[in-house]
């Protein structure tokens, strides 16, 4: 007997009952593979986290965001400090500290990409060269021919840009460095920085950020305002495109806010819309904030 095979409705149906399916399960696998690439941010600053405290049990002291100061090589990151307590060791070996970092004796030592250090939801792109990264005083532009690493992570230096509108009553409220890791000795009004020690964060550490994402930013071998350091604008996520702000604030590619890891070790997604003066409270180290467990 002969068999009869499918007709050409038959055929359609099936294609169009195939088409829904995919259609009902594409935004699940999304959501699912969103989930996972925060879930591997958050990781990410985990580790940070736990470097730190790392550093702080062997030297008594949190690291400085960036190294300055004569005799000394400039520019070098908080990120550059702790090598050996993210299992990168022998890069931290590579690195000269009495050279800048843009020196081409360093330029193995700055270029890789290390996983660690970036947010899988952040658009990749090329390294960036010296060239391209823009310094403090007294240097206006960076020599040598180096490229560096990304990074989508900065930490807290309790600071910000002054006469730009964005967070500029922070500063103005703060009148120093409130932070936990700074550039030592800091250039500017407010006078010089040290590192601090976990035991001066006064303001409790469940309550205090010591990492944040950022968009973009110099490279993880970069230290200072647009490198290893985050400014505070009015929320924990910069939204605005700038280009050089996204390298400055904090902010992220995640849906609703970004991801910050506290001086205890925890990792928590805070809001864009948290309230400005809980967000203001949190980048304190000794700001006398009451903040409750509830408030963000």
């Amino acid at each position: 007997m002969r068999r009869r095979g499918f007709t050409l409705i038959e055929l359609l149906v099936v294609i169009a009952i195939i088409g829904v399916l995919v259609a009902l399960l594409l935004p699940a696998v999304q959501a699912a593979r969103g989930a996972a690439r925060a879930a591997q941010c958050k990781n990410n600053l985990k580790q940070l986290g736990l470097a730190i405290q790392t550093y702080h049990t062997a030297k008594s002291v949190l690291p400085m965001s960036n190294v300055a100061g004569a005799g000394h090589g400039l520019n070098h990151s908080v990120f550059a400090m702790i090598l050996p307590y993210l299992e990168q060791q022998p890069l931290f070996s590579s690195t000269n500290f009495s050279l800048e970092n843009w020196d081409p004796a360093n330029s193995t030592a700055v270029a890789p990409q290390l996983a660690t250090l970036l947010c899988p939801d952040v658009p990749p792109r090329d390294r960036r060269s010296a060239s391209q990264v823009m310094t403090l005083a007294p240097l206006p532009a960076y020599g040598g021919t180096s490229s560096f690493g990304s990074c989508h992570y900065a930490a807290n230096w309790g600071g910000g840009r002054v006469g730009t509108g964005w967070g500029s009553d922070y500063v103005a409220k703060n009148k120093a460095y409130r932070g936990m890791m700074m550039t030592v000795v800091a250039l500017g009004p407010k006078g010089p920085t040290r590192c601090y020690r976990l035991e001066e964060v006064a303001d409790g550490s469940s309550t205090t950020i010591a990492f944040g994402e950022k968009k973009d930013g110099q490279g993880w071998a970069v230290g200072g305002w647009a490198g290893s350091e985050f400014d505070v604008w009015t929320s924990p996520n910069y939204t605005d495109p700038d280009p050089i702000a996204i390298s400055v604030y904090s902010g992220s590619f995640h849906p609703g806010g970004a991801h910050f890891a506290f001086c205890d070790g925890s990792v928590r997604l805070l809001k864009s819309t948290t309230n400005k003066a809980i967000w203001y409270a949190l980048t304190t180290r000794d700001g006398k904030e009451v903040v409750s467990a509830d408030a963000y």
